[in-house]
């Protein structure tokens, strides 16, 4: 059931999962491993329309750990 301040919304969750044993990067090489969970909000309610996305990745690459997040908005407003 959408919240009350966001009328006619719907939602998406995800999980991407990533795998590449011969990784090479600049700042370092080896097994790769990395996990993506994230959501999203949108739809429209009179002349206002909303895409808003957050993503949080976890992982590692040889010994090191990945940890990083994302954020995107699309909202926009028809005029008459």
């Amino acid at each position: 059931m959408p919240a009350a301040f966001l009328p006619a919304t719907s939602a998406d969750l995800y999980y991407l999962g990533f795998e590449n044993d011969r990784a090479l990067f600049s700042d370092g090489s080896g097994a790769e491993r990395r996990h993506s969970l994230g959501g999203r909000l949108f739809g429209r309610h009179g002349r206002w329309d909303w895409d808003w996305e957050a993503l949080f990745q976890f992982g590692s690459l040889a010994s090191q750990q990945i940890r990083a997040w994302g954020f995107s908005t699309d909202t926009g407003y028809t005029f008459a």
